[in-house]
């Protein structure tokens, strides 16, 4: 789904942290009710239990509007064999505003500020009913099981290759967008059964552009997802996108406006002990047809260490058996706090083509959320 509550989750579990905005408001309470009551002194005879209580109720009414601040920062190194990529770098840095104002209604704002500042989240939900909810802003698209994920909740370092190429993170349309778009979507969830809702949808009209981009032709685009869950821990997922993207052509003076479609299938089984996640999906890109799929598994070591490992494979041409990629990823996720995660992956490429063989690539990732 493409809810606000996805996006915010830090640490085994979905566990909020949330402990420094508390402290921050109940410091603000204290301090404002303190000068309140400062400023208007009651006479000795008066009982000062009726203003204090109004004014704490005021108060605190008016913190509820104030949004929390969230973000966190990611520092990597990687060394890639494929392309000679040695470097560290600062891959995110991510400042997050949430509030709402009443029980209808939220909000939720998230900027990126590594390397050059841009919007990545901006989101207004209405919330009507648990089976016909609102949002419209810049979001998620609702495709895949995967581009849900916040980069804080994902067990590996980088996306799957197919979600990588055909999910709106390096399209192959050229969109580069970490899985967004500007537009309105719908969700819901219906048939709840012992704390938990067995259907749950999301779709939506999309620019189809990408991130802070207005639609660069006169059509839009349709994306939606539809996850199952039989029983509380598996879920069994389809999505679909239609639409289209424009496209450089070297033969034409100006763009094209190409087909941009894709349907995926997924399945998750995750009891909060042992994680298992499988996807497919199939691309059309102008004339090109492409389709990758990926199986991860995690296992919890004492809620703290998370070791994994994956197989993804990618055809970029499906006209082609030499545009396969297929990569085996091992790796381990480690919380030594609930505000702190260290990953290690290393990940084998190989090659179908004639000559390539296969590369190593190694990574590291340090995330600190606040």
């Amino acid at each position: 789904m493409t809810r606000i509550d996805e996006l915010e989750n830090f640490a085994p579990y979905n566990q909020r942290i949330d402990f420094m905005k508390q402290f921050a408001y109940r410091a603000l309470c204290t301090v404002l009710l303190l000068s309140a009551t400062a400023a208007s002194a009651q006479p000795p005879h008066s009982d000062p239990q009726g203003p204090l209580t109004e004014r704490l109720s005021k108060l605190e009414e008016r913190v509820n509007w104030l949004p929390r601040i969230s973000g966190y920062i990611q520092a990597r190194y990687r060394w890639d064999e494929a392309d000679g990529e040695n470097t560290f770098s600062v891959r995110r840095v991510r400042l997050s505003l949430k509030g709402a104002p009443a029980e209808w209604i939220d909000y939720r704002l998230q900027v990126e500020l590594a390397s050059s500042p841009k919007l990545m989240d901006a989101v207004v939900r209405l919330k009507i009913r648990p089976w016909a909810n609102f949002q419209i802003g810049q979001q998620k698209v609702p495709l895949s099981l995967e581009n849900p994920y916040p980069p804080l909740q994902f067990e590996a370092i980088d996306n799957a290759q197919v979600i990588t190429n055909l999910a709106g993170f390096k399209d192959l349309s050229g969109i580069n967008a970490a899985g967004r778009d500007i537009g309105v979507a719908f969700y819901g969830a219906s048939a709840e059964r012992n704390g938990f809702s067995a259907v749950e949808y999301t779709f939506g009209v999309f620019n189809g552009s990408g991130i802070n981009r207005s639609d660069d032709n006169s059509s839009k685009d349709f994306a939606a997802r539809l996850d199952l869950h039989p029983v509380r821990a598996l879920t069994l997922s389809a999505s679909c996108y239609i639409g289209g993207a424009t496209l450089s052509d070297p033969t034409h003076e100006k763009s094209r406006t190409a087909d941009r479609h894709r349907y995926g299938a997924g399945i998750r089984f995750d009891d909060e002990h042992l994680l298992l996640r499988g996807e497919y999906l199939y691309g059309k890109t102008g004339s090109l047809e492409s389709d990758g799929w990926y199986l991860l598994a995690g296992l919890w070591i004492r809620d703290k260490v998370q070791p994994v490992v994956r197989y993804d494979a990618f055809r970029r041409d499906r006209a082609h058996g030499s545009s396969l990629q297929t990569n085996y990823m091992a790796g381990a996720n480690w919380w030594p706090a609930k505000f702190l995660r260290l990953q290690f992956n290393y990940t084998l490429k190989t090659f179908a083509a004639r000559g390539r063989g296969s590369r190593s690539l190694v990574a590291a990732e340090l995330a600190v959320a606040f």
